[in-house]
């Protein structure tokens, strides 16, 4: 049985969100657990559901490794070659199974009953625009099955379906050249640099606004650190970025590198003296793992599924997401000693590859009955 994964989303964009990235590893890791042949990244649109061609998938699996994303959304790359429009056996359905790992759109709804199976991945249920999200959990109620990827966002779904959804958590994702460099720089050393590093796009429900004050405040208290922040803006960001560039005017040690390829991301982190996430609420974290993996400790608070990144190790916890909080955070972080303890703690953690996620998600196909 073949996996016909939805990528339309991805495809069409140059930016490269938390999303973005999970569909590409989801492609990648069922590609290497089934075969490519076994596995068609797809796309949709009003003339129908489209398979993508090799050059293309290719293109796609190397989406932000090395090449900066752009930080617009809804880009449409240049077609390179044709596309096989997917139809179904006439009085049959495909023999296969539709997987929808990110935000699709609509007209992807009338092609769920050619398929024997369908799933959908559902990240979280932090939606801006009620109205689209409503309409958007309706198709997702039409699907066979529904994977979460945390016990906190399998929780809030109850709501709308009253019926559980299974929990698959994300891989992480490890480049080994920048993975082996992190493992030979994992001591902390006090002539370190100390780089703060967080990554995120501009929102309000990021917090990034809060970070930059309490950052402002221990400068002020004669602290010695960087901040290095990437991610694109976003409208709700606007007070963020406008901090930013009041600090960078007041001479202090921060950067804001904008979108940044993945290569780019964890060669910062192999040199941060700690990731910081003051996010508000999350559905999964995968910054925070990422993180993690490569022994780098994290500050970050509990909202969400945050909760369930933190209590295994490695974090300074937050007590609050307000600005004296993440402040207390990074002066006990700045610390040699009580930096080196997380970091143990850290590396000491199981790291979770994006094919055993692949293998769990292949058995929750195994276990759902056709409607």
């Amino acid at each position: 049985m073949k996996v016909f994964i939805d990528v339309t989303r991805t495809w069409e964009s140059f930016a490269l969100t938390g999303i973005q990235r999970v569909a590409i590893e989801y492609l990648r890791a069922l590609r290497e657990t089934l075969g490519s042949k076994n596995v068609v990244a797809t796309r949709v649109n009003k003339r129908g559901l489209w398979a993508l061609n090799e050059k293309q998938v290719q293109k796609l699996l190397l989406l932000g490794q090395k090449d900066k994303p752009r930080g617009k959304r809804g880009r449409r790359w240049r077609w390179n070659g044709l596309q096989q429009k997917i139809v179904a056996p006439k009085n049959e359905k495909i023999d296969g199974v539709l997987f929808a790992p990110e935000i699709f759109p609509a007209e992807l709804a009338k092609h769920l009953t050619k398929f024997q199976k369908t799933v959908a991945l559902v990240h979280d249920v932090f939606a801006r625009d009620q109205k689209a999200f409503r309409r958007y959990i309706n198709i997702v109620s039409r699907f066979h099955a529904r994977i979460v990827p945390s016990r906190y966002t399998k929780i809030e779904l109850e709501e709308f379906f009253g019926e559980v959804s299974t929990v698959v958590e994300h891989g992480v994702s490890v480049l080994p050249p920048i993975n082996k460099k992190v493992l030979n720089n994992s001591k902390t050393s006090k002539s370190q640099e100390k780089i703060l590093f967080c990554i995120g796009s501009l929102e309000e429900r990021k917090n990034h606004l809060a970070l930059l004050q309490a950052c402002e405040r221990l400068w002020k208290e004669g602290e010695d650190f960087s901040l290095v922040i990437a991610g694109i803006k976003t409208k709700s960001g606007l007070r963020a970025a406008k901090k930013i560039k009041e600090l960078k005017k007041a001479g202090q040690k921060i950067s804001w590198l904008g979108a940044i390829s993945d290569e780019k991301a964890f060669e910062i982190l192999s040199t941060s003296w700690a990731f910081v996430y003051p996010s508000s609420e999350e559905g999964f974290g995968l910054p925070v793992a990422e993180a993690l993996s490569l022994g780098i400790p994290v500050i970050c608070g509990t909202g969400g599924a945050l909760r369930e990144r933190v209590r295994v190790g490695g974090c300074e916890v937050l007590k609050q997401n307000d600005v004296s909080s993440i402040a207390d955070a990074i002066r006990n972080i700045l610390n040699t000693s009580h930096r080196q303890k997380l970091a143990d703690e850290a590396r000491a953690l199981p790291v979770r590859s994006w094919n055993t996620a692949a293998k769990e998600f292949l058995s929750v196909i195994a276990s759902i009955k056709e409607k």
